[in-house]
């Protein structure tokens, strides 16, 4: 076991990265994800090696991204990860597809502390722009020139609309009172509010 390899995961949309982003800025040394790096250098070729193309392939290009990670790492101070050579297993069996049997020998020769941060769903954080992000095939989105492009399909619309009307229906229904006393009570005011103090930001 590497007792100074500290593993970060959770869901899409968890804030890993963010984190890990916050904590190479403020001197911790870091490993980045390999999801979104091995995406983008295969649209750049036009490869196959996607979640929506080749899952198992796609995994086993995350599994010797992480395994080159974990091995120039070295052992000395301490390393915070973003995933590990595990999500590459945990990401199959999501898929429902076999785990190669190379695949369990790294997680056990390619060890972390047993300590893991595992990050909760931010549900609102990256609702539309994970979903147009698979959808429009984009690997990041950094401006909403990025968000729009390319996502005007149905499944876009779709998507796009069926994330605004959860973010509405959670910024403007009382849910305490609609739990409560089975009625509709929206909170206009408040909502605006802690819209227009966000949009200032």
């Amino acid at each position: 076991m590497t007792s100074n390899f500290f593993v970060f995961t959770g869901g899409p949309g968890s804030g890993k990265s963010s984190l890990i982003h916050a904590l190479a800025e403020r001197g911790f040394s870091t490993a980045p994800e390999a999801g979104r790096a091995i995406i983008q250098a295969q649209q750049s070729i036009g490869g196959e090696a996607l979640p929506w193309h080749n899952r198992q392939l796609f995994a086993e290009l995350m599994l010797s991204w992480d395994m080159r990670s974990h091995d120039s790492a070295g052992g000395g101070s301490t390393i915070l990860f973003d995933r590990g050579v595990p999500d590459n297993i945990g990401y199959l069996q999501l898929c429902g597809l076999e785990v190669p049997a190379h695949m369990w020998r790294a997680a056990e020769q390619y060890r972390y502390n047993r300590q893991i941060f595992i990050l909760p769903p931010f549900f609102l954080g990256n609702l539309i722009g994970d979903g147009l992000l698979l959808l429009s095939g984009k690997a990041t989105i950094r401006s909403l020139g990025d968000l729009f492009k390319g996502s005007w399909s149905l499944k876009g619309i779709s998507t796009m609309a069926f994330g605004l009307l959860v973010v509405l229906a959670l910024l403007f229904v009382d849910w305490r009172t609609l739990l409560q006393k089975k009625k509709v009570k929206w909170k206009w005011a408040f909502s605006l509010a802690v819209t227009l103090m966000l949009s200032s930001l």
